[in-house]
This record gives structure tokens, C-alpha cells and sequence, in this order.
């Protein structure tokens, strides 16, 4: 749908700001671009998805939803050691994530079949390795879910995954 493409197009404006906006605080703070390795992660799991709803599920409600952890944790890491700029950086990257994972939600809705609810639909449309605990970040987080306007029955399956080592059957 074309909604869903003019989303997917501001969700990319707001990741290619990110990125320009790390790339500035790594360089302010005497590194460059290159100078760490990043993972592939994502793109060695692309195969996989093949439907706009296979593809929420991995992005926004799989990798930008644990986002809201690691900003949150990143964010209060930086405060602890006085890095007051780079902590206002990922706190923006934060409020971001939410409208990135509050886009993947609508769709999530709007795309699953009536009869499936939120928490099945969204484990049934994810590819394998990704699994829910991918969803989640060290610590749980449950502020931002509810800011994005989950259902408590979604965001208590996902916190069933916050024993690592000990992940529920999913399917």
C-alpha cells in the first residue's frame, strides 16, 4: 500500500539522520566512520522476508523494538559517565524508535489475518533465526512499549524473554 511505502520512506529519512548524527558524535569525539566494525546482521537475514508483514515483524517489531531497550540503557550509561551530548543523541534515536515501532504495530494489525491475534500473528511472520527475545534488549523496558500503544498481552509475552538462557516455546 502506498501508506505503508510513504512510511517506510520517512522511517529511512529518520535512519539516514541517525546515522549522519553518530557518525558526527564519533568524529566530535576524535573517531571516524570505519574505524569499528558493524554487523551484518540484518542483511544476512533478508532472504526470509518477503511480505510487508514478514518484514515489520523483523524490523520494527523485532530490531527496532529492542531498540527501545538499548537506547533507553545507552542513553542512561552515557548520563553516568557525563556525556550529556551523546546522551541527548540517543535519546532522540529513542523517540524515534517509538514512532518506528509504532508504525510496525499499525501494520502489524492492519496486514494479520482476523483471526490470529497480535502476539501469534506477529510470531507466525517472523523467519527463522530471528525468535522474540531478539525483540529485547539486556534489560526490559516496558515504558516504551506502552508508549507505542502495544497491548499488555504482546508486551507480556515479549517479557517471558527477559530470563536469557531460558527462552519459552514460541511456536
Amino acid at each position: 500500500p502506498s501508506d505503508y511505502r510513504r512510511g517506510l520512506a520517512g522511517i529511512l529519512d529518520d535512519e539516514q539522520r541517525h546515522t549522519r548524527m553518530y557518525i558526527a558524535r564519533l568524529e566530535a569525539l576524535g573517531g571516524k566512520f570505519g574505524d569499528y566494525p558493524v554487523s551484518g546482521y540484518f542483511w544476512n537475514k533478508i532472504d526470509g522476508i518477503t511480505t510487508p508483514l514478514k518484514f515489520v515483524c523483523a524490523m520494527s517489531l523485532t530490531f527496532e523494538n529492542a531498540n527501545l531497550d538499548h537506547t533507553t540503557d545507552y542513553t542512561t550509561a552515557a548520563r553516568e559517565i557525563g556525556d550529556a551530548k551523546t546522551a541527548a543523541l540517543v535519546d532522540r534515536v529513542h523517540e524515534d524508535e517509538i514512532e518506528h515501532v509504532r508504525f510496525g504495530w499499525k501494520w502489524l494489525a492492519r496486514l494479520k489475518r482476523d483471526d490470529e491475534s497480535m502476539w501469534d500473528a506477529y510470531c507466525a511472520n517472523l523467519c527463522y533465526p530471528l525468535q522474540p527475545h531478539r525483540a529485547i534488549g539486556r534489560k526490559f523496558h516496558e515504558s516504551g512499549r506502552v508508549r507505542v500503544g502495544m497491548e499488555e498481552e504482546f508486551i507480556a509475552e515479549l517479557r517471558r524473554f527477559t530470563s536469557r538462557g531460558t527462552y519459552p516455546r514460541w511456536q
